[in-house]
């Protein structure tokens, strides 16, 4: 049985009662789709029943965070909205447009680890509850595709990875289905260059790049994009660039339909995004990698593989991560009680037993409630990490995101070059940190 969970009184401390109607709407921003947007609204339904609360949900997109600042500038933020942008919840939280959360949630804190509430927390008050994270040290693979082209392991290092993407092409596969495409928003061509850098260099010179100690024309970032050319490049080493072997250049999520159609075979072999490409893919496609699986529709399997560092790195654990923070913008009595419930176990098992592989920060949820194999094995790398980073362009918010998504594009699709980005990004990053410290 599931933990019940109390609700908030007027002044925001928890009560003892945990029948009380509340009554009410309680409005959501989020950027959830598909079976994960499915997974949360399962997830609220015994907080409605049980408070009488009505909870509007808002999908916002990829530009959720301009969405919201704009909604505060104006006057009508919603009650609780989640973001992917530690950059924008530090903006939110320094302009004293949340609520303190530590009173509201009570116990509740203690089922997130230090670091997460650490990454919630602006000048040593808590502002955010983390709902989910993901794990972008990923690659899924199709394993009827890996076999068909005679590969029977997954690879260990990057080098070895382009080489099975030779191979894969040489079956007549397209190896890598790209998910950003010169067209796309950008961001899931700049979580690939993030693992490059991560792998290679390491948490620390990564996380001086994102406070600007480190400089974006420094050998750690050109060394980066030059593995990063390896794969995308156009004469791309094994691999031949988008316009060959990548072939497909498309946007999220289509990209995954490649790997995973609904119906036919696979075109395609791999999908390099984070741990939430589980959410896209056929609710009949079984995590595993078994001999058994099929390149039909009859017996249809998808797993994945952690994105391996180049070959020598010191870095191979070091990995990438991200999650969606929830935040009090408007303070009811409702939106209280819905926040505290957010950080519930029972909100967490619910979220995370939900179809689509949601993976939560929540402590309290044992070991046992991740069925999925697949989503297990994330888990347990993810936590194995010997150091995490969080998304770099996450990390920033406010406008170098989007400029950010946009150089990346410009760097993929060959209208800049590795130098012209450098400077670029160079220029932007000094200028967004000396106008928000």
């Amino acid at each position: 049985m599931l933990a019940s969970f109390s609700v908030v009184g007027v002044n925001g401390a928890a009560s003892a009662s945990s029948s009380t109607k509340i009554g009410g709407t309680v409005s959501v921003w989020n950027e959830f789709s598909g079976a994960e947007a499915t997974g949360f609204a399962t997830a609220l339904k015994p907080f409605e029943k049980k408070t009488g609360v009505k909870v509007t949900v808002r999908n916002i997109g990829s530009s959720g965070p301009t969405l919201i600042e704009a909604a505060v500038a104006g006057g009508k933020p919603p009650n609780i909205a989640a973001v992917p942008t530690p950059g924008s919840f530090d903006l939110l939280a320094a302009g004293k447009r949340l609520t303190p959360l530590k009173p509201i949630l009570g116990s509740e804190v203690k089922n997130f680890s230090a670091g997460w509430n650490a990454a919630a927390t602006y000048k040593g008050t808590l502002y955010g509850l983390w709902l989910d994270s993901s794990s972008k040290n990923t690659v899924f693979y199709n394993p009827a595709v890996f076999k068909a082209a005679g590969i029977s392991s997954t690879p260990t290092t990057f080098e070895q990875m382009l080489s099975d993407a030779s191979t894969i092409a040489q079956a007549g596969y397209t190896p890598i289905s790209f998910c950003s495409g010169t067209a796309g928003a950008g961001w899931s061509a700049t979580d690939l260059f993030q693992n490059l850098f991560v792998k290679l260099n390491g948490a620390t010179a990564y996380n001086n790049l994102v406070s600007g100690k480190l400089s974006w024309t420094s050998s750690d970032a050109t060394a980066a994009f030059a593995e990063y050319s390896s794969l995308l490049g156009t004469n791309g080493a094994n691999v031949g660039g988008i316009t060959n072997a990548l072939g497909t250049d498309q946007l999220w999520p289509t990209c995954v339909n490649d790997v995973f159609p609904t119906s036919g075979s696979p075109t395609a072999a791999m999908v390099i995004e984070a741990s939430f490409v589980e959410q896209t893919t056929p609710a009949n496609y079984v995590g595993s990698d078994a001999s058994s699986c099929t390149l039909t529709q009859t017996n249809p399997c998808y797993d994945y593989f952690p994105f391996p560092a180049p070959a020598g790195s010191k870095y191979v654990t070091n990995d990438q991560s991200s999650g969606d923070v929830a935040m009090l913008m408007t303070s009811t009595k409702a939106s209280r009680a819905l926040i505290q419930y957010l950080g519930s176990k029972q909100f967490a098992t619910l979220w995370e037993e939900a179809p689509g592989g949601t993976i939560t920060p929540n402590l309290s949820v044992p070991a046992s409630a991740l069925k999925n194999p697949v989503t297990a094995s994330i888990v347990k790398n993810l936590n194995s990490a010997t150091a995490t980073v969080f998304s770099m362009d996450d990390e920033y918010g406010g406008t170098l995101e989007p400029e950010m998504w946009s150089n990346m594009l410009a760097w993929v699709g060959g209208t800049d070059t590795t130098a012209q980005f450098e400077s670029t990004m160079q220029s932007e990053t000094k200028a967004y940190l000396a106008a928000n410290g």
